[in-house]
């Protein structure tokens, strides 16, 4: 308990230094910008919308025999225009800065404190020429793509960093409330920033067994040759059915690669003030660049019945795995699924099964939400242990937001591989 006290008293003394990243000149973002400065002239400017957002964070990691804390400042602009009823352009740069940075890993530099993944640096995080017409929009450039509930394509976006992606992505609507969506992606800028090389440094403690997290996958930049199809169709009352096919061709982690084809249906309904909601989803997956590698499988089932300002719910996800190949969402804002301690998703061999009992309660200005996980593998119904999360957030006129989220993993006595965790992160979001 003294820990947890002399971190919370110390959090927002420290001294937040900025540390400037470099810059990835992409030829896709080269051309963006290029054509940006070309086309986009005051004189023919009809709308502009910049905005403004901050993020600073306390984080605070008990690893058993290591503990770890960082803070971090995010700063962030984003500037949309309108040129014209068809032409508009988008520009995004963000700037983060870190402090305590001896007593945790980042991502990009790592050394024997646990990982907390707000790399520091300044990024174009976004810069896109966009055209609209009647029943389509076209996106050229680096862009946050978020499709579904961000389980197979994600923004990863609670992080400081988030992650975005140099693409050509289309939008088209279809009948009265459906819509196509397509997108090409060429390079996944991911959390770890320009400058994370991929070297963790070697003899890290804090991995298990002494070993080292795979280099590949701490990269700040994976190449792609990947292409996304998403479809929904909302022409019914209380139903939403979505379809999905995912061609993820990573040239960097060939292991990820993997093509995935999925099936999404929702429904909503108010009966008698209760209101009842379920998703229910599954999917196929081939692992290409794997020799002999399995068709696996994926499924998720969620029920929540929901009376005035309480929801609880069900829910069961499971990631295949079958001869050794897992079942693997590269793309994904992972940190969102399977527990806020980051621990469960990092097992994919022996696939994952993820109970879950959750309750959510709000009242302006207040939200709480509260989730406990059970975690078994796949493969032998090894039990992996369980997890208690939750988030306490409160936002006041709109501008203001504390976020407190507190995760505890405890690991199961059959589970050699992961250890206990708790972490702990307060924020403080200011807008406008």
């Amino acid at each position: 308990m003294k820990k947890w006290t002399k971190w919370a008293m110390s959090l927002f003394c420290t001294t937040v230094m900025p540390t400037i990243g470099s810059f990835r000149r992409a030829p896709l973002l080269s051309l963006t910008l290029g054509l940006s400065l070309i086309v986009a002239r005051p004189a023919d400017a009809q709308e502009h919308d910049l905005h403004f957002e901050s993020r600073l964070r306390g984080a605070y990691v008990d690893a058993g025999n290591t503990d770890g804390r960082a803070t971090s400042l995010l700063l962030r602009f984003t500037l949309e225009s309108e040129w014209s009823g068809i032409f508009s352009t988008l520009a995004e740069i963000d700037h983060v800065s870190t402090g305590w940075r001896d007593e945790h890993s980042d991502g990009a530099r790592f050394n024997d404190m646990p990982l907390i993944p707000d790399v520091p640096g300044t990024e174009v995080n976004q810069a896109a020429l966009g055209l609209t017409f009647s029943q389509a929009e076209v996106l050229l450039g680096r862009q946050r793509i978020t499709l579904d509930n961000q389980r197979f394509i994600g923004s990863n976006g609670y992080w400081q960093n988030d992650q975005t992606f140099d693409a050509l992505s289309a939008s088209y609507e279809l009948f009265s409330a459906s819509r196509l969506f397509y997108a090409y992606i060429a390079n996944a800028n991911r959390i770890f920033g320009d400058d994370a090389d991929g070297q963790p440094r070697r003899n890290d403690g804090y991995y298990p067994g002494g070993s080292d997290p795979e280099e590949s996958g701490f990269l700040g930049d994976h190449e792609h040759n990947s292409h996304l199809i998403n479809a929904h169709f909302n022409e019914w009352d209380f139903s939403d059915l979505g379809i999905y096919y995912y061609h993820i061709d990573n040239r960097d982690v060939g292991a990820e690669s993997n093509r995935s084809l999925g099936l999404l249906y929702g429904f909503e309904r108010r009966i008698a003030g209760l209101k009842w909601r379920s998703e229910i989803e599954g999917a196929l997956q081939k692992r290409m660049q794997i020799e002999d590698a399995p068709t696996n499988s994926y499924s998720r089932i969620e029920f929540a019945l929901a009376l005035h300002s309480l929801e609880v719910g069900l829910q069961q996800e499971r990631l295949g795995a079958s001869g050794g190949v897992g079942f693997v969402t590269p793309l994904a804002s992972v940190h969102d699924f399977q527990g806020w301690a980051d621990k469960a998703f990092a097992i994919d061999s022996e696939g994952m099964v993820d109970r879950a009992v959750k309750a959510s309660w709000r009242k302006s200005p207040l939200k709480i939400d509260a989730r406990y996980h059970f975690f078994k593998s796949v493969t032998d119904d090894v039990d992996w242990g369980r997890e208690f999360d939750l988030d306490l957030i409160v936002k006041v006129a709109r501008q203001h937001r504390i976020q407190l989220r507190y995760a505890n993993y405890q690991s199961a006595s059959q589970s050699a591989v992961l250890s206990d965790e708790q972490r702990l992160y307060l924020d403080y979001s200011f807008e406008f």
